[in-house]
């Protein structure tokens, strides 16, 4: 049976094994390189990636997201623990009727379908952070990218500016140059350290505090709801 939920999983399994290709084509000096998204590193990206994935897996088996967790690793390692979150997460939301219940999330109740989209833009923008920092070009197909764009369009302000995910929209002019190869996604970045073990208290994953956000300067192209822009 077909549901409204699974196209995004579909993203999904599609936008992970790209992300993990860039990933590994980080090279061993380039962990600590700063990245378009300001105050992280690349490797506190695949770190704050990792985590994501291993919370909303835990989340889709009915466990309590805690936004204070997210791993700490070496670049070295930084390939396998990614890989091993997105099959863990892959797993946990291909579970019969998961992806079609509700869960508490810290916004409010929130459908399996609707994680699995913020999912999508994680991967999809913060892997274009990612290879904008190592030189790597991403090969994320461009209906996946128009995908997470429309994904990110179709929520509102309630859902991902009151919790301070997303900053103020974007706008681009329409003929500016780009195609859709790479997406970016105004964030709020979050004024604790970004790397974060079980027994960090800093503040929460996807509830920042800072007022800041990240720069987005060479954008193509800006959804007009959110600050979503492709390159």
């Amino acid at each position: 049976m077909t549901t409204t939920a699974e196209p995004n999983l579909a993203l999904l399994r599609e936008a992970l094994p790209v992300t993990g290709l860039l990933v590994s084509g980080v090279q061993p000096d380039q962990w600590s390189a700063p990245t378009p998204c300001e105050e992280m590193t690349v490797l506190e990206i695949v770190e704050h990636l990792t985590g994501g994935l291993e919370q909303f897996a835990g989340v889709a088996v009915g466990e309590e997201l805690d936004p204070t967790v997210e791993p700490s690793f070496s670049g070295s390692d930084a390939p396998t623990e990614f890989d091993a979150a997105a099959r863990t997460m892959l797993a946990a939301w291909s579970a019969p009727g998961a992806t079609d219940k509700t869960y508490p999330m810290p916004w409010g109740e929130t459908r399996g379908a609707m994680l699995l989209g913020f999912m999508v833009i994680e991967e999809v923008t913060h892997g274009w952070d990612i290879a904008r920092a190592t030189g790597q070009t991403p090969a994320y197909d461009d209906d996946l990218v128009e995908a997470a764009l429309e994904i990110a369009r179709n929520y509102d302000d309630v859902t991902i500016r009151v919790p301070g995910m997303f900053g103020p929209a974007v706008t681009v002019p329409d003929d500016a140059p780009g195609r859709p190869a790479e997406i970016s996604v105004r964030r709020v970045p979050e004024a604790a350290p970004r790397r974060r073990t079980s027994n960090s208290s800093a503040s929460a994953l996807w509830v920042p505090t800072s007022a800041a956000t990240c720069s987005r300067t060479s954008c193509a192209r800006a959804c007009s709801s959110l600050s979503v822009c492709v390159m």
